[in-house]
């Protein structure tokens, strides 16, 4: 198995590259989750003003 023996400085805090990869994929998904929602808001919106 793999193990990376090296952190990533941030500041005074040494953070595991595997902490920083769940950060960022937890970042994308939240960031995706809320884009779809807001596109589908729109969506509603617009097709209520339509009728």
């Amino acid at each position: 198995m793999l193990y990376f023996d090296f952190a990533i400085s941030f500041g005074e805090l040494e953070i595991s590259p595997l902490t920083v990869t769940i950060l960022i994929g937890l970042t994308v998904l939240s960031f995706g989750a809320v884009g779809i929602s807001s596109l589908r808001l729109f969506e509603f919106v617009s097709k209520e003003d339509e009728e």
